[in-house]
């Protein structure tokens, strides 16, 4: 499954460097990785920088891309939640070279905004043949048409031309996943920061389902007390829910763990879920997967899990399908 928007389909130049440099925003953050890989051991982390924004964001990391000196290389912006919709619809019987017209129409009431406004890609969900009349599915992935632009004409100011890829959490993640996962079985991964969550499904290196929650997770740091409880509570509810539901959609993919990412609170959380859920549960850490360059420092845990999805992007070269 490739995404998003490679833009104009541009013939990436030979002066361009090695590996691929995902750059955008979380939290109160501008976020930049650089990273390679070779085929032979973990990808390697050449760059990683998290700065706090301090003026308007564009202008925050064309600074950071300025001063270590990264116009050259092949960028990637990673889209926030807010910037985009991810919508799973089924896929219509008709021509390839209709179909993205035909589901603009379908999405648009969910768009907020008119459908011709919105710069449209339709990725397939792997169907199962084995599966007696099984639906074709796809996603949706929606951005205002304007938002695209602006990020493109912000980089034309960065890095003149560097700008490839305009990607979305939700398949950084699935990158990240296909490090984890293991063969003929699915992978339940969450992700965490302070606004929410980001729970994605995925087997044999492709992305099945995925879900945002937007819910304040502060609580989770808050050991030993009332609100941390209820956080527990309403983030186990809804990660149940989401297992269950992923179940009855996809009964041919079993789903043997849940995963979870670096983020503030994580091992009191797993620990609660370890005895909460009937799956198994797991963490790992961005060492697990990355080498560090020499240069590289990494933070406490709510650090590596704002930096792990621009990570993820970077993989995008080496991994896709």
């Amino acid at each position: 499954m490739q995404f998003l928007i490679d833009l104009l389909a541009k013939f990436i130049s030979k002066d361009k460097k090695p590996g691929w440099v995902a750059s955008g925003f979380v939290e109160n953050l501008a976020c930049m990785a650089h990273v390679t890989s070779h085929g032979d051991g973990k990808p390697v982390i050449h760059r990683l920088v998290m700065n706090e924004i301090t003026e308007k964001k564009c202008i925050t990391l064309k600074a950071i891309i300025k001063k270590y000196k990264m116009a050259h290389y092949r960028h990637i912006f990673l889209l926030g939640y807010r910037e985009y919709s991810l919508i799973q619809v089924e896929k219509p019987h008709l021509p390839e070279d209709e179909i993205k017209e035909a589901i603009r129409w379908t999405v648009k009431d969910q768009l907020g905004y008119p459908a011709e406004q919105a710069e449209i890609q339709v990725l397939d969900i792997p169907l199962d043949v084995e599966t007696k009349n099984a639906v074709a599915q796809s996603f949706v992935a929606a951005s205002k048409a304007e938002t695209i632009k602006f990020y493109t004409e912000k980089f034309e100011g960065f890095a003149k031309g560097a700008l490839e890829v305009i990607d979305l959490p939700e398949l950084a993640q699935r990158n990240i996943a296909r490090l984890l996962e293991q063969k003929e079985r699915g992978l339940a991964l969450l992700t965490m920061n302070s606004k929410g969550g980001l729970l994605t499904f995925t087997a044999n290196g492709e992305l099945y389902q995925a879900r945002y929650f937007a819910t304040d997770t502060k609580a989770l740091v808050a050991e030993g007390t009332e609100s941390q409880q209820q956080i527990y509570e309403l983030l186990t509810l809804e990660l149940q829910r989401l297992l269950d539901n992923f179940e009855l959609k996809f009964p041919h993919i079993f789903v043997n763990r849940i995963v979870l990412a670096p983020f503030a609170g994580r091992d009191g959380f797993a620990d609660y879920l370890d005895h909460s859920l009937n799956i198994r549960v797991e963490t790992f850490s961005i060492t697990t997967l990355f080498d560090l360059d020499k240069n590289i420092q990494l933070g406490d845990f709510a650090q590596e899990g704002n930096a792990l999805l621009f990570l993820g992007a970077t993989l995008r070269e080496e991994l896709a399908t």
